[in-house]
C-alpha cells in the first residue's frame, strides 16, 4: 500500500511534539515481530559456525537463545517508501554504516535533522518518501555484527555494518551507572538489570532496555514496599559476544521500553510498516 509521506513518517509536528499514542502497554508484539522479521526482502546471512554454534557444558545461553529472544524486542530504522534503509557512506573508506534506533523520538529527530539539512543544501530529493520502520532486534544484532554487502544507486555495491542507537536518557544513565567510558562509544546499547528479585519463572533475568520500564515493573511486583536494589548495566553486543565464544555473564529475557511498544502497535495498526530490505541501500555522504 502507499501512503501520504507524512503519514508514513508520523511526521514531525511544528512543535517537535511526539506522536499522540493512546493504546494498551505491556504487549511484547511477538507475533507481528516475527511477522516483520519473515517479511524481510532477503534473509540476513547467519553468524559463522563456529560463532553460532559456540558454548561449553557450563554455558546455559547460546547466541541462538539470545537471537530468539531478541526477535520480541523492537528497534527502529529509517527507510524510503520501498523500504530501502539510508546508509552513510564515508568517501574515502567507501564503507557505509546504517543506523537501527531503540527509540522512535530518536529515529524522528535524526530524520528531521537530515531533511532540513538536505533542503538547506539543496538536495532534498533523496529523502522523498523517508519513513520509519520496524524491525526485530535481533536482525539488527545480525547487521551489527557482519558486514553486509549492499547494493545502493546505479548499482554501486559496498560493504557495510550497523550501529545500535540508544536513546538519550538510556545513554546518560548507563554512563552514569558505568564510569569506564564504554557506553561513550557509539553502537554500545546498554541493557539494565537488578540482579535479585525479578527472576523470570524460566529462569532468565530480565534485561531492559529502558530504566524507566525496569522501575515501573519493580514497582508493581513490589508496590513500593520493597526498595529497588542496585541498577547495573551490561552492552547488548558485549552480552552477545560473550555468548559466542561460550562465555555467557547471564541468562537475559529482553523487555522493550513501554514507549517502544506503543509507537509499534501504533505503527501496525495504521499499516504504516514497509518490510525493511537488508541487501540494498540509499547512499548518502558522509565523510569526505
Amino acid at each position: 500500500n502507499e501512503h501520504n509521506d507524512d503519514d508514513a513518517r508520523m511526521s514531525l509536528a511544528e512543535d517537535g511534539a511526539s506522536p499522540s499514542i493512546c493504546i494498551d502497554r505491556r504487549s511484547l508484539l511477538s507475533r507481528p515481530l516475527a511477522a516483520a522479521a519473515a517479511s524481510l526482502s532477503v534473509a540476513v546471512a547467519p553468524l559463522s559456525a563456529s560463532a553460532a554454534d559456540a558454548s561449553t557444558a557450563t554455558s546455559a545461553v547460546t547466541p541462538q537463545d539470545l537471537l530468539a529472544r531478541l526477535r520480541r524486542v523492537p528497534c527502529f530504522a529509517i527507510v524510503d517508501k520501498d523500504g530501502i534503509p539510508y546508509i552513510i557512506v564515508d568517501q574515502k573508506t567507501r564503507f557505509g554504516t546504517g543506523y537501527f534506533f531503540l527509540t522512535f523520538r530518536g529515529a524522528l529527530s535524526v530524520l528531521g535533522d537530515a531533511q532540513q539539512k538536505a533542503k538547506a543544501e539543496g538536495y532534498e530529493k533523496v529523502w522523498e518518501g523517508a519513513r520509519i520502520t520496524t524491525v526485530p532486534m535481533d536482525i539488527a544484532v545480525r547487521l551489527s555484527l557482519k558486514k553486509v554487502e549492499r547494493s545502493g544507486q546505479n548499482n554501486l555495491k559496498l560493504d557495510t555494518i550497523a550501529d545500535i542507537l540508544p536513546g538519550m536518557e538510556e545513554r546518560d544513565d548507563a554512563q552514569k551507572l558505568d564510569r569506564s567510558g564504554r557506553f561513550n562509544e557509539q553502537g554500545s546499547c546498554p541493557l539494565f538489570y537488578v540482579e535479585e528479585g525479578m527472576e523470570a519463572e524460566d529462569g532468565s533475568l530480565p534485561t531492559y532496555f529502558s530504566t524507566a520500564t525496569l522501575v515501573a515493573d519493580w514497582d508493581r511486583i513490589y508496590g513500593g514496599k520493597k526498595p529497588l536494589p542496585a541498577v547495573k548495566v551490561v552492552d547488548l553486543l558485549d552480552l552477545f559476544q560473550s555468548a559466542m565464544k561460550g562465555k555467557a555473564r547471564l541468562n537475559p529475557s529482553f523487555v522493550a521500553s513501554e514507549e517502544s511498544v506503543d509507537v509499534v502497535k501504533e505503527l501496525q495498526s495504521r499499516s504504516l510498516n514497509v518490510p525493511y530490505k537488508a541487501d540494498r541501500m540509499v547512499m548518502v555522504g558522509g565523510k569526505s
